[in-house]
């Protein structure tokens, strides 16, 4: 009898020759840590060969042990990479980031971690000559940097604005290279505003834009960055621009006025749970102990999707809410309205 060896075991071995061989697996090895801004770094990695890349304004899930636990988010890549290809990222350590503390302080070079399919639909045709606006808050400029890289590339086909945000100088990403670029092509413009300075400079708003843009109902405009600034530029620009499209980096949370508990039945666990119809299901399983793959946690890259077979929920980014037949229901963005079940 010819004995059998698992993936999981081949791999084992395999790594101990190269932290990125796997028969089954996208892994990626850190080769570089350069800090970019106060707080924030920008990792390089090789991958290996199952990697396949990703479009510009997209990201990918990487996941790690983390204190004994995997762990799993998403990152925006900021590199043009191509298959077999070093890619790069950029993470802002959070004060309680378990992932990006690993990071950005604690993964050494040379260590690997697995890395999940590019996703993410905020993307732009480098040779669409339609003026674009981008708007970016904090580490939001993460997407919109590799949108603008893949622009410079075709030359800056469409006039191009970007507006920055951040609280100050130290914590802008690639300032400088943004600066170079807007020297180099006058299709592209870009304007920092600092928010929390001795001369504060102003936040978005409806007013703001149009003064700087009177042009804003000729453009596609794209925004990316903490929850409360994508929804004022949302207001600002939604019925005004040829076209918005946003992302947040914020996971959601329902309306604190949606109150009471409901059951939320776990199919294949065989367990019934109570949980707050004021919580993400995401959180609120995990709240009582039920693990749970998760990436995202912004319903984009569905890595927590899970059939609903009975039982209706709100999707708390557009408060739509379902018609209690079975469907796939992302647990990260959808709050329960009434008992559910779920095949989980």
């Amino acid at each position: 009898m010819i004995p059998i060896i698992s993936a999981d075991a081949l791999d084992f071995w395999l790594q101990r020759l190269n932290p990125t061989l796997s028969v089954s697996r996208t892994l990626a090895r850190l080769v570089a840590r350069t800090v970019v801004a106060h707080d924030t770094v920008q990792l390089t990695f090789a991958p290996n060969r199952a990697f396949r890349g990703a479009r510009p304004g997209q990201h990918v899930n990487l996941s790690a042990e983390v204190d004994g636990r995997q762990v799993t988010r998403c990152y925006s890549v900021t590199s043009l990479p191509k298959r077999g290809r070093r890619f790069e990222l950029v993470v802002k350590r959070l004060t309680h980031g378990r992932m990006s503390s690993f990071l950005t302080q604690r993964l050494r070079i040379g260590e690997a971690v697995e890395i999940g399919p590019a996703f993410g639909e905020m993307l732009a045709a480098p040779a669409d000559p339609t003026p674009r606006l981008l708007l970016a808050g904090g580490v939001g400029i993460t997407p919109l940097l590799a949108q603008i890289r893949e622009a410079a590339g075709a030359g800056f086909a469409a006039p191009t604005t970007l507006l920055y945000w951040a609280k100050r100088r130290a914590d802008l990403c690639f300032a400088a290279e943004l600066e170079a670029l807007q020297r180099q092509f006058p299709n592209f413009s870009v304007r920092f505003l600092l928010t929390q300075t001795e001369q504060p400079q102003p936040r978005i708003s409806e007013g703001f834009l149009r003064e700087q843009l009177p042009d804003l109902a000729s453009r596609t405009v794209f925004a990316c960055g903490p929850g409360g600034f994508v929804r004022e530029a949302g207001l600002a620009v939604a019925s005004q621009a040829l076209r918005f499209q946003s992302e947040s980096f914020e996971p959601l949370r329902a309306a604190a006025a949606e109150g009471g508990e409901v059951i939320v039945r776990l199919l294949k666990r065989g367990i019934e749970i109570p949980v707050q119809r004021g919580r993400t299901l995401l959180e609120a399983l995990e709240g009582q102990g039920v693990a749970l793959r998760s990436g995202c946690r912004m319903g984009i890259c569905n890595t927590c999707a899970c059939p609903s077979l009975g039982g209706r929920t709100r999707d708390l980014r557009s408060q739509a809410i379902s018609s209690g037949e079975p469907a796939s229901v992302r647990l990260c963005v959808s709050a329960a309205v009434t008992d559910l079940t779920l095949d989980i």
